[in-house]
């Protein structure tokens, strides 16, 4: 089973999401905080490529909040995330259409495929419920992760 944390902080706003797997080992991460340099740099540091390390973060600061969400996305999450916000209600309906872990996918591989189309600019963002089909999942993965070894 994959365990879910979301970190907040006093420090600054929004909040950062880690996934691990059975393992404990990092299988995601999601962004959607407004951090300085100085809490990249940090963040840069001490990413938490494990679960324990993630778990020391928690022990070890007075302004982190870590808490251990459910293994679950809703549409409103996905809809924020993806950010293209083009006909609502196919996209939900292709969402609807997903299992708990094809969603749980889908919202997780929203930063790789932005890294795909920031590597390819000439290629066009997909409407949401396209992406949500899986269209786009054989084009853009292995780019994306030669991309990021290189």
């Amino acid at each position: 089973m994959k365990h879910r944390y979301t970190i907040t902080s006093t420090s600054f706003e929004g909040e950062l999401t880690f996934t691990y797997n059975e393992e404990g080992i990092l299988t995601g991460f999601f962004n959607d905080a407004t951090l300085s340099e100085k809490h990249l740099d940090w963040l840069h540091r001490n990413f938490p490529v494990v679960q324990v390390l993630l778990e020391r973060m928690a022990g070890n600061s007075e302004t982190l909040t870590i808490r251990l969400t459910t293994n679950e996305v809703t549409f409103e999450q996905f809809w924020e995330a993806y950010n293209y916000k083009v006909d609502k209600q196919e996209a939900k309906k292709a969402f609807d259409k997903l299992t708990k872990d094809e969603q749980i996918k889908a919202f997780e591989t929203i930063p790789s495929y932005n890294f795909y189309l920031m590597m390819r600019p000439n290629t066009n963002r997909l409407y949401p419920a396209t992406y949500l089909r899986g269209k786009f999942e054989n084009d853009y993965k292995s780019l994306a992760k030669a991309t990021q070894q290189s």
